[in-house]
């Protein structure tokens, strides 16, 4: 998810500029792409687990994943239809979620 990190950082500097609505919106395109990549497998994580905690890890695991991805065709509406308020909404709850899926998902260092 090294590419979903450098665009998300990206995106941070484009959301709030009118001008970069376009860039902003393909940006936006990326990350929910990746998303879409990264719910479909399986983190580190879980996949050191088995039986049942391996499968209710993976259903929390799918649930944040689709949680992002919702936040993300909300900030995309927000963006098209340049809602300042909305688009500060959905950048804090992405980076709430970014936040707690690391801590869940990510293998502690």
């Amino acid at each position: 998810m090294i590419s979903f990190g450098r665009t998300y950082r990206l995106l941070k500097t484009e959301v709030s500029d009118p001008a970069k609505v376009d860039a902003a919106l393909r940006d936006i395109g990326l990350l929910q792409r990746d998303s879409a990549i990264a719910k479909a497998g399986v983190p580190g994580v879980v996949n050191a687990l088995a039986g049942e905690e391996k499968t209710k890890k993976l259903a929390a695991y799918r649930v944040q994943m689709i949680g992002m991805m919702r936040t993300l065709l909300d900030l995309e509406e927000a963006v098209m239809n340049q809602k300042a308020d909305d688009i500060k909404k959905c950048m804090a709850k992405l980076d709430e979620e970014e936040k707690g899926g690391h801590k869940d998902f990510l293998p502690a260092e």
